[in-house]
Parts: C-alpha cells; sequence; structure tokens
C-alpha cells in the first residue's frame, strides 16, 4: 500500500504493482487504474482514508469539534505545503476555512448520504474511517463511534 499525490507518484505505484493510498480525489483514483493498465496489470486495492464525526446535532456540536478539525486539515496542509509536489500546495489555510470536503460529517442521516455519494463517484475498494481528532476528549470520539455503529453502519451498502 504506497500513497501518491503526484501524477508521476501515482504512476511509480502503479508500475511498481503496489496497493493504493490515494488522497481521495477522484481523478487520482482514476490515473492509478488507467496507468495500471498502461502497464499490463490489474490494479490493486484502492483504499481511501477519511476522518468521520456522527453528530446527535452537528450545528451545536460542531463548534465543539472545529478547533480540533482545523488542527488536522492546518497539519495536513502544512506539510503539503512543505512538499511542493502537486499543484495549489502553496496555498495555505485562511482562520476562517470551514471546508471540511475530506471529513464525513454530520448526523447519521447525512454521514449516511456523504459516503453514499462518495463511493458512487470515487469507486474506492475501501473506505478507512478515522473518528478521533488531535486533543478532541476521547468520550466525544467514542459517543460518535456508537452512532456510527448504530446509526450509520446499517444502511451502508
Amino acid at each position: 500500500m504506497i500513497g501518491a499525490r503526484s501524477e508521476a507518484g501515482i504512476r511509480r505505484v502503479a508500475r511498481m504493482g503496489c496497493h493504493f493510498l490515494p488522497i481521495g480525489e477522484k481523478r487520482d483514483v482514476e490515473l492509478y487504474r488507467a496507468a495500471c493498465a498502461e502497464c499490463g496489470r490489474p490494479p490493486g486495492q484502492v483504499r481511501i482514508l477519511r476522518s468521520c464525526y456522527v453528530a446527535e446535532d452537528y450545528e451545536r456540536e460542531r463548534g465543539q469539534l472545529w478547533p480540533h478539525m482545523k488542527y488536522l486539515l492546518d497539519s495536513y496542509t502544512q506539510w503539503m505545503f512543505e512538499a511542493d509536489d502537486t499543484p495549489g500546495d502553496k496555498r495555505k489555510l485562511a482562520d476562517g476555512f470551514r471546508d471540511v470536503g475530506n471529513f464525513f460529517a454530520g448526523t447519521a442521516g447525512e454521514v449516511v448520504d456523504q459516503i453514499g455519494r462518495f463511493r458512487d463517484d470515487v469507486r474506492p475498494d475501501e473506505i478507512v474511517l478515522i473518528f478521533h481528532f488531535p486533543g478532541l476528549d476521547w468520550k466525544v470520539s467514542r459517543r460518535s463511534m456508537e452512532r456510527f455503529a448504530a446509526r450509520v453502519l446499517p444502511h451502508i451498502r
């Protein structure tokens, strides 16, 4: 399982015949599968990591979550900024940035819909979910995981 973000890196993963761990962009998954075909080999598994939070009332809870989500977003953005291997890496997050497109977050119904749309669009073989954000109280994370198990998992096809 190898992660890559640049076109050259993704093609390298295909040439090596490895499974792929992309950041989750549809175009990266498509490029990997096409590059595998060009190399005359079947694609390996595509696994995508996503953070997830299942809320009872997301509008009320997201204020508590935001500092922890922002820390995670800022950390990844800094690493990408330093790597500078993909167009757009040299931008920084603004303090008010709240695009949590890399997360599944909301009520159980919203998370079911988000996962379904993501799977239909990107078509990964597996989605690996991370339920804890840096610095967040573990009890809060655990309640989210329990809601996921009871209210989301039964609806995932």
